[in-house]
């Protein structure tokens, strides 16, 4: 209410005010202000003329002071609250900001380690199947492998097309650094 008042009496003065976008620069140039509307008020009645002697001096009703020191303590008081809410709504926007940035990170690292756990995962189960493989290849005894006989020919193309997928499974875990 009091600021109300004070905004409305001085409308026609707001060049005066200069609304800075540092809370710590608004208390000096609302002080200023009414600083000078205060000597400007002093000066203003002691600088008019005395009235001639022979015209009447007008009686004017006493004026009302625009501002009382009282309410301009109650002004300075309000806008140094309101400087130090801002203060708090700067922090806490700008730790809400970190606080945005961290999360980001945080987020970023996680998805890439479970890209990579996932790629993990599936070459452990891979390097399974590769052993699987081998012992299969393993199991056939070496008198049906080194026979020449043609009964055995077909089973002997089928393990030599084994041993072929086994090499060429561990060229490709060996170029990625599987072992």
């Amino acid at each position: 209410m009091l600021l109300s008042r004070i905004f409305s009496l001085t409308r026609n003065t707001t060049s005066s005010i200069i609304l800075a976008s540092s809370s710590s620069k608004i208390v000096p140039v609302v002080s200023r202000f009414f600083t000078r509307l205060f000597s400007s008020e002093s000066t203003t009645a002691s600088s008019t003329p005395p009235p001639a002697s022979d015209a009447k001096p007008a009686e004017k009703p006493a004026e009302q002071p625009l501002l009382t020191p009282e309410m301009f303590a109650e002004l300075q008081k309000q806008v140094q609250e309101l400087s130090k809410k801002n203060e708090t709504l700067l922090r806490a926007y700008a730790d809400s900001d970190n606080e945005m940035k961290s999360l980001r990170r945080r987020t970023d690292v996680e998805v890439d380690n479970a890209k990579k756990f996932a790629l993990s995962g599936f070459a452990k189960r891979l390097l399974d199947v590769g052993d699987n493989l081998g012992r299969a290849l393993e199991a056939v005894p070496s008198d049906i492998r080194n026979s020449s006989e043609p009964q055995h020919s077909q089973l002997r193309n089928l393990i030599v097309g084994g041993e072929l997928t086994e090499r060429s499974l561990l060229s490709i875990f060996e170029s990625n650094g599987i072992k």
